[in-house]
């Protein structure tokens, strides 16, 4: 199993575009990529502009794939 946890601060003003973009990639990719286990978009509790992503892939192979 492969996985990954980001943590991205976005710039004021384009948070909203850029979580439904986030979203939309992430359901893409469980949905489309064979091997993406999970794919969640996590706002912070505190900070409103940090978004973290925890990724879950089968393997490395699965990961480069994506």
């Amino acid at each position: 199993m492969y996985v990954l946890v980001v943590t991205i601060d976005i710039k004021d003003g384009f948070r909203d575009r850029f979580i439904d973009a986030m979203l939309e990639d992430a359901r893409g990719s469980v949905r489309d990529e064979p091997g993406c286990i999970r794919f969640d978009v996590i706002q912070d509790e505190k900070n409103a502009n940090r978004i973290y992503l925890y990724e879950v892939y089968a393997d490395r192979a699965a990961f480069d794939h994506h």
